[in-house]
C-alpha cells in the first residue's frame, strides 16, 4: 500500500508541475479501477505501476519534469508548493508538517521598492525597464520562493535581502536558513537555485516503474 501511494503521490507531482490536464486523471483511474477487478491483490502493485509507467514515459519522464520544474511559475501560497519546497528540504521520517503553520515567501519580493530596483540595477547593469520586465518574470519560480513560518511573512514584506538573511537564518527549513550563505539575490540566483531544485525533484519523486503495460493510444 505505501509503495503504491508513493508511486501515486510521484505520478501526481509530475503531472501537475508539467501542466498535465487534471481532467485526464478522471479517465486514467477509472482505467486502473476497472483494470484492478480482474486482478488479485498480489497483483495490484505490479499492474498500477505498469499502468502510470506509460503516462510517466509519454509524458511526464525525467527531462520533461527537470524541465518544468525550473521553468513553470508556481502558485504562491497554494498547498501544493508548501509541499513541494517543504520536501526539498528533504526532511526526515520524525520531521511532521503543518501545512497551515508555513508560508510560502518570495525571496525577491512580489513588490519592488526603489530599494530593490537600484540594487538590482547596481548588480546587474541593467535599467529598470529591463529589472521590472525580468522581475516579472522569475518571481514565481521555484528558486525564488521558499518556505518560512507563518507570522514571519508579514514582518519580512518588502525588506531588503540583507535584512531578510537576519530571519533566514533562525529557520527550522534547510532551504531558507542556506539563503544564509549567499552574498547578493539577483535573477541568476533565481535560475540557478531552480535549477538545482529541478535536479533534486527527480529524486525525491523519482520514477523507477515498469515498463508500460500497453502502448497510449
Amino acid at each position: 500500500i505505501l509503495k503504491i501511494l508513493e508511486l501515486i503521490e510521484a505520478f501526481h507531482i509530475r503531472w501537475g508541475v508539467c501542466g498535465q490536464s487534471t481532467g485526464r486523471l478522471d479517465q486514467i483511474y477509472n482505467e486502473i479501477c476497472d483494470g484492478l477487478r480482474q486482478k488479485n491483490p498480489s497483483e495490484y502493485l505490479d499492474y498500477i505501476e505498469g499502468k502510470l509507467s506509460r503516462y510517466v514515459i509519454d509524458y511526464v519522464d525525467d527531462e520533461i519534469f527537470k524541465r518544468n520544474f525550473a521553468r513553470r511559475n508556481f502558485k504562491f501560497g497554494e498547498k501544493r508548493t508548501k509541499y513541494i519546497l517543504w520536501k526539498l528540504c528533504n526532511p526526515t521520517g520524525e520531521n511532521i508538517l503543518d501545512i497551515n503553520e508555513i508560508e510560502t515567501e518570495h525571496i525577491m519580493p512580489q513588490t519592488l521598492s526603489e530599494e530593490w530596483i537600484v540594487y538590482l540595477q547596481s548588480l546587474t547593469g541593467l535599467d529598470k525597464n529591463q529589472v521590472m520586465v525580468l522581475h516579472e518574470e522569475m518571481l514565481n519560480k521555484i528558486g525564488n520562493l521558499t518556505i518560512i513560518k507563518e507570522a514571519w511573512n508579514r514582518s519580512m514584506s518588502n525588506r531588503t535581502f540583507v535584512q531578510k538573511k537576519i530571519d533566514y537564518v533562525k529557520s527550522e527549513f534547510t532551504i531558507t536558513g542556506e539563503l544564509k550563505d549567499k552574498e547578493k539575490w539577483i535573477f541568476d540566483d533565481i535560475e540557478s537555485r531552480s535549477k538545482r531544485f529541478s535536479e533534486e525533484a527527480v529524486k525525491i519523486w523519482k520514477w523507477e516503474g515498469k515498463p508500460p503495460i500497453e502502448k497510449i493510444i
